[in-house]
């Protein structure tokens, strides 16, 4: 079973945004700009309401580092716009908006995250068909095996502890010690 799509709606109308996409059947979670950097590791996609900030801020800093992770930048002015591009975000939009224009640019960025395939030496790994590629050789993983491999890289560069993995992976709730 694919796992959902982690959705992470951060800035002042965080709100109005939270329900556009609830009423899509997604499940974003709404957080506080002081609280965004302990989660934003764990997201597939940050939508960032900026219109609030003087400038896009240290949040963002954090939200370009990650390869994977899709950005979406709500600004007020099209300067700014241009800059939020300019430093490689995945896409932003001026408000005030459509909301049914914002569903379109959310729409795009969770096409892209089932879309995304990765490379890692010899192995092309593609998260959508779950698949495994050496060289032209498909490899033949179990679903633990693939999880296990696409978690590890999508961390990669960083130490996993164990608990991390059985939360992650295995999608247990193991403590220490169990």
């Amino acid at each position: 079973m694919p796992k959902r799509v982690k959705i992470a709606v951060v800035g002042d109308a965080a709100g109005d945004i939270t329900d556009l996409l609830a009423r899509k059947g997604l499940d974003p979670q709404q957080v506080d700009e002081t609280q965004a950097d302990q989660v934003v590791d764990e997201q597939d996609i940050v939508i960032y309401d900026a219109r609030g900030s003087e400038t896009v801020g240290n949040l963002c800093q954090r939200l370009r580092r990650s390869s994977r992770l899709r950005t979406l930048v709500v600004t007020s002015s099209y300067e700014a716009a241009e800059q939020i591009l300019d430093a490689g975000y995945d896409d932003v939009t001026v408000a005030p908006y459509d909301p049914r224009e914002l569903w379109l640019r959310v729409r795009k960025l969770l096409r892209a995250t089932g879309r995304t395939a990765m490379r890692v030496g010899t192995l092309l790994i593609n998260p959508a068909a779950r698949q495994v590629r050496r060289r032209s050789e498909n490899l033949e993983l179990t679903r633990l095996e693939f999880d296990l491999l696409h978690y590890l890289i999508e961390n990669a560069g960083r130490a996993v502890d164990y608990n991390e993995l059985l939360t992650h992976v295995w999608e247990c709730g193991y403590s220490n010690g169990s």
